[in-house]
């Protein structure tokens, strides 16, 4: 049976959403997520040892916060890549609403949620993005 392809939703530091995977910092999507759905996501610093920048990524895939983080290293080889906290997300595409809330057993809350909610609502305009609590 064929695997079908993973389809992600992504932001570039122009703003254009596209497919392609770029290379090096500069070209690093700030967010990467799965297009829909209910998972986990990470909040993380990434830096070439001259600048840095914070990026969001989730995969339904991964049972784990860390799991996402080894993704993420694997994206940018050659980049430090430290996670700052993460929780769980939650995408509905037809109703156009991002959910989040709740902490990473791995790495705990990021210390600015507000700021995580910024780089969805501009990865996403249109969607109405909600932090929640726990649940």
């Amino acid at each position: 049976m064929a695997r079908q392809a993973k389809a992600y939703l992504v932001l570039s530091l122009s703003g254009e959403r596209g497919t392609n995977m770029p290379s090096g910092l500069s070209q690093l999507p700030i967010v990467l997520i799965d297009e829909r759905g209910g998972y986990k996501f990470i909040v993380a610093v990434v830096n070439d040892g001259e600048t840095s920048k914070m990026v969001v990524r989730a995969d339904a895939s991964c049972e784990f916060h860390r799991d996402i983080l080894r993704k993420l290293r694997f994206e940018a080889p050659g980049i430090n890549a430290q996670c700052v906290g993460g929780g769980r997300i939650n995408i509905d595409p037809i109703g156009k609403v991002i959910d989040i809330w709740s902490s990473s057993g791995d790495f705990g809350i990021e210390p600015n949620r507000a700021e995580t909610v910024r780089l969805l609502s501009e990865a996403f305009p249109g969607f109405d993005v909600r932090q929640k609590n726990s649940r």
